[in-house]
């Protein structure tokens, strides 16, 4: 099974809650509906995308929108404009 952490998709944020406390919410970017006010898209939770099945709009249980995050070559110091 593919896990959404690992998905390009995935983001989760913390709120804070009361206090000092906060929440992490997760959230799925692959799908946003927008705002037919303002335009700002909204972004599903991303547990919701993946329990809701047999919905076209929805990842499901299987993962259907699941796609490895890019992982960059952090060891390449070539990459860095020493002096530039």
């Amino acid at each position: 099974m593919e896990y959404c952490i690992n998905c390009k998709h995935y983001q989760h944020t913390k709120k804070p809650l009361i206090g000092e406390m906060e929440i992490l919410v997760q959230w799925c970017l692959k799908n946003p509906i927008h705002n037919l006010v303002t335009g700002v898209p909204v972004y599903r939770m991303a547990e919701v995308e993946r329990t809701i099945i047999n919905e076209p709009d929805h990842c499901g249980r299987e993962g259907k929108w699941f796609e490895f995050m890019e992982t960059e070559d952090l060891d390449d110091l070539s990459t860095i404009p020493f002096g530039r």
